[in-house]
């Protein structure tokens, strides 16, 4: 398996232990909106990895090395707070995600 690939590997796992599962028929991009639905202050991150994903994957050309290492910090980011943050309801005190 390719370091682009197992990058996204452990983004897949990130995801499903803060309680976005990925389900097999997800594209990246479906994924990554489930994901920044969550977590919203990461999408920029999030369209990031999607984009350079699919180009590594499905381009006929090698990808410059500053556009990859973009990726694997933009994955190393976005797993860096695992919860999504609990926002309180205005009035009931109960938090909501």
């Amino acid at each position: 398996m390719s370091r682009v690939l197992r990058a996204y590997v452990r983004l897949l796992e990130w995801g499903e232990g803060n309680g976005v599962p990925h389900r097999g028929c997800d594209a990246p991009c479906e994924y990554a909106a489930r994901l920044a639905s969550v977590f919203p202050e990461k999408n920029g991150q999030l369209a990031l990895v999607t984009e350079v994903l699919e180009e590594a994957l499905f381009s006929t050309h090698l990808l410059p090395g500053m556009r990859m290492a973009a990726y694997f910090s933009a994955v190393r980011e976005i797993k860096r707070r695992e919860k999504p943050i609990q926002v309180r309801t205005a009035g009931t005190g109960a938090p909501r995600a």
